[in-house]
């Protein structure tokens, strides 16, 4: 990333900041209180801020929270923003990854990543390509048998590692170019670590 795209971030980054102080509260009770206007509003969208995730391209922090929940927060040119619902895991959320444009696939098409303490990855389309409801989990990646605690896009691959001491390389498969996403399958199992 350019250092121009570094500034930027940090000119969001302490948007957020002063939202604090305008508002009240903290960063976590702001953010899990979705937008009235939320794709899928959920009666339940409070619970402890785990992960978060910037992405200057887009301008949409993305978050996880102990309930399973994934949302993004699109920063407006006024420093206030919307809270917008994307999916739910099982378990609560542990990783989110946004890949940026150039970064294969998943970041051409803006997909989005998060990891759980379910041991899967879910691979999330917010814009909706396929259904009319504007949040799609595009496929979810099975292959941890505990907490994902981190996930990674790389080119055509996907990077995930997890407290059962294991790191997992997923790549997308070939000649679906025609299909709307790609698909991903497990590439290494042999990724333990000491």
């Amino acid at each position: 990333m350019s250092e121009e795209v570094y500034e930027e971030s940090a000119v969001q980054l302490e948007r957020l900041y002063s939202l604090r102080h305008e508002q009240g509260g903290t960063y976590a009770q702001h953010l899990s209180k979705p937008a009235a206007n939320a794709a899928r509003p959920r009666s339940s969208a409070t619970g402890a801020l785990t992960c978060v995730c910037f992405c200057p391209s887009t301008r949409r922090l993305y978050y996880g929270l102990d309930t399973g929940q994934v949302f993004f927060w699109v920063l407006e040119a006024s420093g206030h923003g919307r809270s917008r619902f994307v999916g739910e895991h099982s378990g609560p959320v542990t990783a989110i990854c946004a890949p940026q444009r150039g970064d294969g696939e998943l970041g051409d098409l803006r997909l989005v990543l998060s990891a759980s303490v379910d041991g899967n990855v879910k691979i999330w389309d917010y814009v909706g390509r396929v259904l009319q409801d504007p949040t799609v989990c595009v496929q979810t990646l099975y292959g941890h048998a505990s907490t994902v605690t981190g996930v990674f896009v790389y080119g055509q691959h996907v990077l995930s590692c997890s407290t059962d001491k294991t790191i997992r390389a997923w790549k997308s498969v070939e000649g679906r170019k025609h299909l709307k996403y790609p698909w991903i399958e497990l590439e290494v199992r042999d990724g333990g670590v000491c």
